[in-house]
Order: structure tokens, then sequence, then C-alpha cells
């Protein structure tokens, strides 16, 4: 690989991990208030592990980083909702 491609590659690395920092940062308080408030627990099959904070308004539909906007579910219901791969959703954001 030349030089100059190695560090481009280096240096997109390195902004796409800061704004990932900046995202996870102000994202932070929303999420930690949202999994305190759902007991951290999956608000969709109540597991305890590898918990993630899903938008129910998502953010390109204009959805807010705030604590109403968010549930806290497990990564195997989580990717469920993302993928509509579920459609109880009406049950547990109620």
């Amino acid at each position: 690989m030349k030089r100059s491609a190695l560090r481009r590659k280096t240096r997109i690395a390195r902004i796409s991990e800061k704004q990932r920092l900046i995202r996870e940062k102000s994202l932070d308080p929303a999420r930690e208030a949202a999994f305190r408030r759902d007991g951290r627990r999956c608000r969709r099959c109540r597991s305890t592990s590898h918990l993630e904070a899903h938008h129910l308004r998502s953010r390109a539909r204009g959805g807010a980083h705030h604590e109403s906007n968010l549930v806290t579910l497990c990564r195997t219901c989580h990717r469920g909702v993302t993928y509509h791969e579920v459609d109880d959703w009406r049950d547990w954001t109620a």
C-alpha cells in the first residue's frame, strides 16, 4: 500500500473514532437515564445482558437523544425491532 493511501486510511479511522466518541458522549446521559428507568432490563424479554438503547423515533426522522425517546433492549431484541422482525412493539413501549 502506498504511503499516502495508508495515511488517508489512518486519518479516516481517527475521524470516525472521534465522531463515534462524540456521538456516544452526547447519548450517554439519556441512555443511562433510560437504563435506570427500565431497571437495567430489556423492555421486551427482560434480559439483563448486552443492553442497548433503542430510539422509538429514529434520529433520521427527527427523534431526539432524550430519555422519553429511548427504550432499553437487549442486542437480540434490538436487532429484531430495528429490522422489523418483531411486531409486538406496542406491547412493551406503552
